[in-house]
């Protein structure tokens, strides 16, 4: 039986503008916690997380060198559907946003600025929490890092951030699917009839989201590209893609969050 608040295996989204009367809550999903859809003109095509489609080989129009104008179309039902309508049968007004995940922090958190913005604006008063899960919790982090004058009005609205399982340090997790260790990695290639491990690691292998989560301190030094090749992954990331993951982790490692 499909839960209640939920859309063809999303969240239903809550507008900022709605329910201006009850205190809000911006859910924030963690890694691959958010749906992504290839959008030409007036048709949205679900990839992730449609098993069909990936399936059949179209997991290959996630590569973010691919050509394809991919989108996030709403927050997964299963991980997250129980704990927003527990939310709102306690009178919450819910806002799950979703991300794309494949690409840099920095877009997701500029996002999370706009909604921030939009929903204190639109319920003076209330306050507005994030509630933010694993990759989520490096959003809002780099979100209170690039916006500190949004992050205080949240505060000041009587706000906080609740972080679960966010590797604030960077995960392991991250060498293992260049590698083609991980579980998840593996069951992609070997659902998806057309491309193999190989192809699943070259394409995950530039998502700036995914490095941007690798260990952010101590031996291997992560933004190197001989520490990716000294692991023997089957595809190393590019010197640019680096650079680019290296400076999201020196704002997040600089960023001291006030109680």
């Amino acid at each position: 039986r499909k839960p209640r608040g939920v859309d063809r295996g999303r969240i239903k989204k809550g507008k900022p503008g709605d329910n201006a009367g009850l205190p809000g809550v911006i859910l924030l999903p963690g890694i691959m916690g958010s749906n992504l859809a290839v959008v030409n003109g007036n048709k949205r095509n679900r990839i992730w997380l449609d098993v069909s489609d990936l399936m059949r080989g179209r997991g290959r129009k996630l590569a973010v060198d691919g050509g394809f104008n991919v989108e996030a179309a709403g927050v997964l039902d299963s991980p997250y559907a129980k704990f927003r309508n527990y939310l709102v049968q306690h009178n919450i007004h819910v806002m799950p946003m979703a991300y794309d995940w494949r690409l840099s922090l920095e877009e997701a958190a500029g996002l999370l600025n706009n909604l921030v913005t939009e929903r204190l604006a639109a319920a003076p008063g209330q306050p507005l929490h994030l509630v933010a899960h694993s990759m989520g919790g490096l959003v809002a982090s780099l979100f209170m890092r690039r916006h500190p004058d949004t992050w205080q009005n949240l505060r000041d609205s009587g706000g906080r951030l609740v972080q679960a399982g966010t590797p604030n340090l960077g995960s392991y997790v991250i060498p293992r699917i260049l590698q083609g260790k991980e579980q998840m990695i593996r069951l992609m290639a070997a659902i998806d009839a057309d491309h193999g491990l190989s192809r699943w690691t070259r394409w995950t292998s530039r998502f700036n989201g995914l490095l941007e989560l690798a260990p952010s301190f101590g031996a291997p030094n992560f933004s190197r590209v001989q520490t990716w090749q000294q692991l023997d992954v089957m595809n190393a990331p590019t010197a640019s893609d680096l650079r680019t993951a290296q400076s999201v982790k020196d704002a997040l490692m600089k960023l001291r969050i006030t109680p």
